[in-house]
């Protein structure tokens, strides 16, 4: 039996998959160090998949510190 396979979750999975191995990456080698060859390697995904989620490194930087902006942000309310 053929299951449809929801495009909309696995696309959320491996973005949020990007944005955790890319703040990994920048947190322990340094922003100007990573290239995104590092990280579609370190994800083992293709430049060209990574690239479908974001539009070059600047975007990925932004995105990153979007998301580590939001976690601390709820870190902070919860303490509040």
């Amino acid at each position: 039996m053929f299951v449809p396979i929801n495009r909309h979750i696995m696309t959320d999975s491996l973005k949020q998959r990007i944005i955790e191995k890319a703040t990994e990456l920048y947190n322990h080698v340094g922003i100007k160090s990573i290239t995104m060859d590092d990280v579609a390697r370190e994800l083992g995904i293709s430049k060209k998949t990574l690239y479908q989620y974001v539009a070059d490194k600047k975007d990925l930087v932004k995105k990153v510190c979007e998301h580590e902006l939001v976690k601390k942000r709820e870190a902070f309310m919860k303490i509040h």
